[in-house]
């Protein structure tokens, strides 16, 4: 996993960038906010052979790992579905907005959830 710090405003914000997730981090706030990067199988998938030059199969097997993971991760730890309303703060569709929009989305969000 790659890992930067950068400067947000007065918050330092730790990016962390896994194969199918860019994970923001506020580093020196105590809340938390849940963030999931979303879109269809399909389109996933297609961004998955993209960013990490894997094929179809591969891409798509990886995918369906990590759902099941996630899933079975809050739904047994936690008790909720992953598209349960209130799961997460921010549900982005990353297949149609840039990897780069989607920081500056969480960001803002970061920004407005430690007021």
């Amino acid at each position: 996993m790659n890992s930067c710090l950068e400067a947000v405003g007065d918050d330092a914000i730790d990016r962390h960038r896994q194969r199918d997730a860019l994970l923001v981090l506020p580093v020196r706030l105590v809340r938390v906010l849940h963030v999931l990067l979303d879109g269809t199988v399909e389109a996933r998938t297609r961004q998955a052979m993209v960013i990490e030059d894997i094929d179809r199969a591969t891409a798509h097997h990886r995918l369906v790992r990590v759902d099941r993971f996630r899933r079975a991760y809050l739904e047994d730890l936690y008790g909720v579905r992953v598209h349960e309303p209130g799961v997460f703060h921010l549900v982005l569709d990353s297949t149609v907005l840039a990897l780069g929009e989607c920081v500056e989305l969480i960001a803002a969000a970061a920004r407005a959830h430690a007021r």
